[in-house]
């Protein structure tokens, strides 16, 4: 009788285990998946950056300018200020 049980109880040990490996190897495959998935995202990550670095390393040098190239910008007043004061 404790035999039988003991029989019992390893095949049910068995396809527990036998369960559990299935679910191991299908994790596992998801994780490789979501793995991938990442580094293709770090990838287009550091091509986005590079393409950031580029654009900014070839904006001009303002302190290369000299000061009295630019006009200067009017003040708010300035553009606030109406050019005809008869309102008809």
């Amino acid at each position: 009788m404790r035999l039988v049980e003991e029989m019992g109880e390893r095949r049910n040990v068995q396809r527990l285990m036998s369960d559990y490996i299935e679910f191991l190897k299908a994790d596992s495959l998801r994780n490789e998946e979501l793995l991938n998935s990442v580094k293709e995202k770090f990838a287009k990550l550091d091509n986005e950056k590079a393409a950031v670095k580029k654009h900014l390393e070839s904006l001009p040098d303002l302190s290369d300018i000299p000061a009295d190239a630019l006009t200067p910008l009017p003040s708010l007043s300035e553009l606030f200020k109406s050019s005809n004061s008869k309102v008809t």
